[in-house]
């Protein structure tokens, strides 16, 4: 493979494994808190299986509607971070293309023209 195309995918490689794991650092709290949370969920699930009145089901049914709704908003907000950091990284490979394709056009033209002439 031709070295600039190889210096370029690396390059390319780097933005987007540098970003994902900023990203993935920056949200290990999410990924405890959301597993806290279906653990919770489960232990509900649990207690409405051994709920004994009409009164205590709808007690934890409640909770359980709460928890399930704090698992979905934390799930909504990670998947706006992420369309954003996609869109971040997109941005910064399109830009690192154009620069590298600004760099190579002389040498492509000079090739073309050495092979016409």
């Amino acid at each position: 493979m031709n070295e600039h195309i190889e210096a370029l995918a690396s390059e390319v490689k780097g933005i987007l494994l540098g970003r994902l794991d900023k990203f993935l650092d920056a949200n290990v709290d999410k990924k405890v808190f959301l597993q806290e949370r279906t653990t919770r969920l489960a232990e509900l699930a649990t207690e409405l299986l051994t709920a004994k009145t009409g009164d205590e089901r709808r007690y934890i049914l409640e909770r359980i509607d709460s928890v399930r709704d704090t698992i979905r908003n934390e799930l909504y907000a990670a998947a706006v971070n992420v369309s954003t950091e996609f869109k971040n990284s997109v941005d910064d490979v399109l830009a690192v293309t154009v620069d590298w394709g600004l760099k190579l056009a002389p040498i492509l033209l000079r090739l073309v023209a050495a092979k016409i002439g």
